[in-house]
């Protein structure tokens, strides 16, 4: 004990436990089988249910409390919060991701499934890490090495992971335009979105500390507004697509010259009700996101970055790669 708390098990401790694990499950050939063809490959149920074990025993999780907890998780940043889809989605997309593997070269199966586990955030905790433990299982092995005794060695050096990151908030950005875009946006010159329908600028964000926070409206309006923090360009798209161009004018309002919606306009309009489908359509635009990031690999050409010679998919494996 340290101070009357349970003294912190070591990295090396940690290390032992997971590979241990790890080479029990026969992870190695479990990980070959799901890149070696659709009729020997492990069922999306056999897949979701070694994702739950393997994260349960990073998080040091006992066996019986063990499940898909992430339910409402966020990640927070010093720079912003990151939302994820809706949790009745999470298990649904990472299925169409699994499903995919025979669409895509088999290499790209080490992108994909580590970058969908991380899109969709389906734990409350070791997203990141089951994601990059992930990708090295399904990387080639070296003929030089003994995969366990190597992960064994990395686990124990830093304490951490320092397989690669296969993190799809690399290519966030390049994403989210293409369903903007697929949306109805325009883009300026840089390839910036620059307008949908009336909409040039953003929400007042000024006025939702004058929003009655008594209102019985408050809390499905509350809901709407920090998704849209999470992502006001999707946050605004919902807008659209539930008042049109109308109802757009009719809850804006001139700031210095910059028209913007005023959310007190929206609080006076929109009933419950309301809020609850604004909700739903930019959940449903959180859906899109990650269906398109799995579709960068089933049809890599047809999504390039600023319509250029490279694909999304290039740029993404690239970034990645760079870190090693």
């Amino acid at each position: 004990m340290i101070n009357g708390m349970a003294r912190p098990e070591s990295r090396e401790n940690s290390a032992s436990r997971t590979v241990d694990f790890l080479r029990r499950t026969g992870a190695i050939e479990f990980a070959q089988q799901i890149t070696s063809g659709e009729r020997a490959a492990p069922s999306f149920e056999e897949f979701r249910d070694y994702l739950i074990r393997l994260n349960g025993i990073i998080r040091k999780v006992p066996a019986h409390k063990r499940s898909a907890d992430g339910r409402d998780v966020h990640l927070k940043n010093p720079v912003e919060t990151i939302g994820f889809p809706r949790q009745e989605d999470k298990e649904t997309l990472l299925r169409e991701a699994y499903e995919a593997i025979p669409k895509i070269t088999g290499g790209d199966a080490k992108y994909l499934l580590p970058a969908a586990i991380n899109a969709v955030h389906l734990f409350a905790d070791g997203n990141g890490r089951t994601s990059r433990l992930v990708h090295f299982l399904l990387r080639e092995p070296s003929p030089e090495k003994d995969r366990y005794a190597e992960l064994t060695e990395t686990l124990g050096n830093l304490g951490r992971y320092e397989t690669l990151d296969v993190n799809p908030g690399e290519i966030a950005e390049e994403i989210e335009y293409v369903v903007l875009a697929r949306h109805g946006w325009t883009f300026d010159e840089d390839g910036l979105p620059q307008q949908l329908g009336p909409i040039q600028s953003a929400i007042a964000a000024i006025e939702l500390k004058r929003i009655d926070g008594t209102s019985t409206l408050y809390g499905a309006a509350e809901e709407f507004f920090n998704l849209y923090e999470e992502g006001a360009l999707y946050g605004l798209t919902a807008l659209y697509e539930e008042l049109h161009e109308s109802g757009i004018e009719e809850v804006s309002q001139d700031y210095n010259g910059a028209k913007r919606i005023s959310p007190l306009k929206l609080s006076k309009k929109l009933s419950e009700g309301d809020w609850r489908d604004l909700t739903d359509r930019l959940y449903e635009l959180k859906k899109e996101h990650v269906e398109t990031l799995i579709r960068i690999f089933t049809e890599p050409e047809k999504y390039r970055v600023d319509d250029g010679p490279e694909t999304i998919r290039e740029r993404f494996v690239t970034l990645v790669e760079k870190q090693s």
